[in-house]
């Protein structure tokens, strides 16, 4: 029995916006430390990896935690590699292999991050538009 006077029980918490490429990419904290310390049980990294380096997130973070991770996949291919802005150039949007890695992980790939970043967020609006029903996952747009 623990004595919890004065306390809030809570059941676990979701953090709805983490970046757990903690080491890959220019945000990053290590999952389950976090967890520990916020009392989450279930975290949504908000498109920490693209399609090119979402195994890695998967394979050295999602697997290996104890905490649970679902994850956006960004649709620039590398992710947020970079603070120069991963959409400032159009050639960075890779809906194909984003869908593809989707279709890869459905069972931690819940959808897509995308950067509102002026030169290249309508091109990539215009491109999910045009995705596939059945793999058109929820996108969450975020200034850049």
């Amino acid at each position: 029995v623990i004595d919890a006077t004065g306390k809030y029980v809570v059941p676990g918490l979701v953090d709805l916006h983490a970046h757990l490429y903690w080491g890959a990419t220019i945000y990053g904290v290590e999952a389950d430390k976090a967890a520990a310390v916020g009392g989450t049980t279930t975290f949504l990294d908000t498109g920490s990896a693209g399609c090119s380096n979402f195994p890695g997130l998967r394979r050295y973070v999602i697997e290996p935690a104890a905490t649970r991770i679902l994850a956006l996949v960004h649709i620039g291919r590398s992710g947020l590699t970079s603070n120069l802005g991963e959409l400032r150039d159009p050639r960075y949007l890779s809906v194909d292999g984003t869908v593809a890695t989707i279709e890869a992980n459905p069972d931690v790939a819940v959808g897509v991050k995308s950067a509102t970043q002026i030169t290249s967020w309508a091109s990539a609006a215009r491109r999910v538009r045009r995705w596939p029903p059945r793999s058109r996952p929820p996108s969450r747009p975020e200034p850049g």
